[in-house]
């Protein structure tokens, strides 16, 4: 069976690493622990990351996570921050090369309109999202 491929996208800067990691590892524990299907996610904080500083130009960050947003089967963006400009760039993206895109916002109301229109189904919790992931993406 081929790997399914998930983009997690969401605001970076002014966190820390660990608090940009946290809601996608939670998210990644979810997806992984119940499904069988080949899963690889793409965690734009493990390679380029505000807060370590790991890149030379913003360029270098923008085009390598572009690419990688290409290969995805599916994007899962966190809009509970919803001010982020990269943010709503990688979802103009995957909106325009029709890759469904999932979100995860406390209170959908409080979006711009065009993020919430963007986006396939927004959820309130990490759970719920990741099981309608599993059933109606990763099913055999």
């Amino acid at each position: 069976m081929n790997e399914f491929n998930i983009f997690l996208s969401g605001a970076l800067t002014g966190f820390t690493l660990d608090k940009q990691l946290k809601w996608r590892n939670e998210l990644i524990e979810l997806i992984k622990s119940n499904t069988t299907r080949p899963v690889r996610f793409f965690n734009p904080p493990k390679h380029f990351s505000p807060s370590t500083n790991n890149h030379l130009t913003e360029r270098e960050v923008m085009e390598f996570e572009i690419e990688r947003l290409h290969k995805s089967d599916l994007v899962i963006v966190n809009l509970n921050y919803p001010k982020s400009i990269g943010t709503a760039m990688e979802m103009a993206i995957a909106y325009d090369n029709k890759i469904p895109i999932l979100g995860l916002h406390r209170c959908s109301d409080e979006l711009h309109p065009w993020l919430g229109l963007s986006c396939n189904r927004i959820f309130k919790d990490k759970k719920e999202l990741a099981d309608y992931v599993i059933t109606n993406y990763l099913y055999d």
